[in-house]
């Protein structure tokens, strides 16, 4: 198959977020034997389970610790769309080191959110120092029941705190510098018990804490996941982070940043797979060809790509809404965990088909780094929150989003979505304070579908796009109002239910019904404010008519063929983008490769 390479005018975007290629040409090409993080080097580390102490002290050396401080203290955080995307290029070398760095940001942000001034400029110069922080919440006997908690800090006479009790399993427990613990401070029994403490290893008495062992886990193997035990560990009263009995709220919210982030890490994962299954089909011969020249193999890339689009694109819009939106994001973090994760693994699952008994390999092909991906990719779905949570907590607010969406029809929020979706403004500073539990039945995409559809219709006789590409997106956007309309009758009709723990089964399939309606609305709304702006591909709009159907499958009776030209044209530009070594996303970035 002949290629003509499209060189796209660069978008104002590459010039917003250089600090992306500026990233990935320090760390040099991961198939690169002697780069800083190198798929052999990683696979290496995973076979011996070690921990990547050289690999995280390069990441270092670029001040990529930094970018775990908000920039009022120091740091260079300043967009979440930023660091998911300096999350992904770090995730498509090596999932455990990811994963095990980012782990400072989750523990670090119930200080970020709650704490004293303070406790920000002390946790801010560990960080720039690369101390490493990490959240200990969970439990041997409690998992995610965290109203269960048997971690106790009782306060004495002397107004310091006695820290007591076990934390497991936790990422860097052994390793860590500064743990942010979830424990109970009084009797209650409901969540206003809970308070988070930070403790600086280096202030405990040795003989006030111990380490359990790391645990044999089946991927990232070389990552700490261990746990830690407390027998009366004293802690200052300063220790306390916010208030007494605002430990639970401040974990949620913290949580409502990571879950969002964690993006970064399946998206990483997404592009290497595909990237080492084409690296594949292109050179195996199979009956007189490649295997990329058949046709089941090509288009099952193509829709491999397109589903990494739409995740692309929700991803991106939700890294940005942190900024613009922050009070939804207890809707749209869960959107975000519970869906991405889950996408990527199935279109992992389905790459491996195409790759055959390499995917299985250890060694070999592109040195066993899709058997690792697979492997490290398929925890994302269980941290900070698994993806049965996640449903869960989405589902106590769906009656809410329905009564709510049906009031705010024709309320103008056209310039939050611009400030959302178009690509080319930069977003707000993030206001940590704006984080809320409850979105008050507010999602600004799904309250906004019927603007984007006048939009569209807009677009008529006046877009780049063809005839029959625009009526299709029509038609689908219409479909899609038309599926959320239906799942708000059906959740008018479910109980309401006494406890949020006794939900019925019901409530978990449209909470992930809803999920896939709101990916595809981000996709409509990721077209229509920057289709001038992403090349001709994009602009074209084919892949979204691709994306649309591939989300909205499971709400049709009958399955509609994809459409087979728009295919070899996502699969000519997907070979396009792997020629030219860029990312596989609607924001090609230059990578070193």
């Amino acid at each position: 198959m002949s290629v003509d390479i499209i060189k796209i005018q660069k978008s104002i975007i590459f010039d917003r977020l250089a600090i992306v290629e500026e990233l990935e040409q320090f760390l040099e090409s991961p198939f690169d034997e002697s780069s800083a993080i190198s798929f052999k080097k990683s696979a290496e580390l995973d076979e011996n389970e070690i921990f990547p102490h050289q690999e995280i002290k390069e990441l270092h050396k670029w001040r990529y610790n930094e970018y775990y401080i908000p920039e009022e203290f120091g740091g260079k955080l300043k967009s979440f769309e930023e660091l998911l995307f300096l999350t992904r290029m770090i995730s498509r070398r090596d999932l455990s080191i990811s994963i095990t760095d980012a782990h400072t940001l989750l523990g670090s942000l119930p200080v970020w959110i709650a704490g004293s001034e303070e406790q920000k400029e002390e946790l801010a110069e560990a960080i720039r120092n690369s101390r490493s922080a990490c959240l200990a919440v969970t439990e041997r006997s409690h998992g995610s029941d965290l109203n269960s908690n048997g971690v106790y800090a009782v306060q004495s006479d002397d107004e310091v705190y006695h820290l007591t009790g076990e934390k497991w399993p936790i990422n860097k427990a052994t390793l860590t510098d500064i743990l942010c613990v979830l424990a109970k401070t009084n009797d209650k029994k409901d969540s206003r018990s809970l308070s988070i403490l930070m403790v600086d290893k280096e202030k405990l008495t040795p003989d006030t804490f111990s380490y359990r062992p790391k645990i044999n886990t089946l991927g990232i193997k070389g990552c700490d996941i261990s746990g830690i035990v407390f027998d009366n560990a004293v802690l200052p009263k300063n220790a306390l982070v916010g208030k007494e009995g605002a430990g639970l709220e401040i974990t949620l919210k913290g949580f409502q940043i990571t879950r969002t982030l964690c993006a970064g890490l399946s998206l990483g994962a997404a592009d290497t797979a595909l990237r080492t299954t084409l690296n594949f089909v292109l050179k195996r011969q199979l009956y007189g060809k490649t295997v990329f020249d058949i046709q089941h193999s090509r288009h099952t890339l193509a829709k491999s790509f397109i589903d990494i689009l739409s995740c692309d694109c929700l991803a991106i819009a939700s890294s940005r809404g942190l900024h613009e939106i922050t009070s939804q994001f207890s809707v749209w973090s869960a959107i975000v965990k519970n869906y991405i994760p889950q996408k990527v693994e199935q279109s992992i699952q389905e790459l491996s088909v195409i790759l055959g008994s390499r995917f299985y390999f250890r060694n070999d092909h592109d040195y066993g780094v899709f058997q690792k991906m697979m492997r490290d990719n398929s925890i994302i779905s269980l941290f900070d929150g698994s993806t049965i949570i996640n449903k869960h907590s989405l589902s106590l607010q769906l009656k809410f989003l329905a009564k709510k969406r049906a009031k705010s029809r024709g309320i103008d929020l056209e310039e939050k979505l611009e400030k959302i979706f178009s690509l080319n403004k930069d977003v707000s500073n993030i206001n940590f304070d704006k984080l809320d539990l409850f979105s008050k039945g507010n999602n600004i995409v799904l309250q906004g579908i019927e603007f984007a559809l006048s939009k569209l219709g807009n677009l008529k006789g006046k877009s780049n796009v063809s005839p029959k590409t625009l009526s299709e997106i029509l038609n689908l956007t219409i479909d899609l109002i038309s599926n959320l309309m239906d799942l708000e009758n059906k959740v008018d009709k479910l109980p309401v239910v006494e406890s949020g723990h006794n939900l019925e089964t019901e409530y978990f399939d449209l909470a992930q019904d809803y999920c896939q309606l709101h990916t595809a609305a981000t996709s409509v709304f990721m077209w229509i404010y920057n289709q001038e702006e992403l090349g001709p591909y994009f602009a074209k709009g084919e892949w979204l008519v691709l994306a649309l159907q591939r989300t909205l499958d499971s709400f049709t009776i009958y399955k509609k063929e994809l459409d087979k030209e728009y295919l070899e044209n996502t699969a000519k530009h997907l070979l396009e983008l792997h020629q030219e070594g860029k990312l596989f996303s609607i924001t090609p970035f230059q990578l070193s490769n």
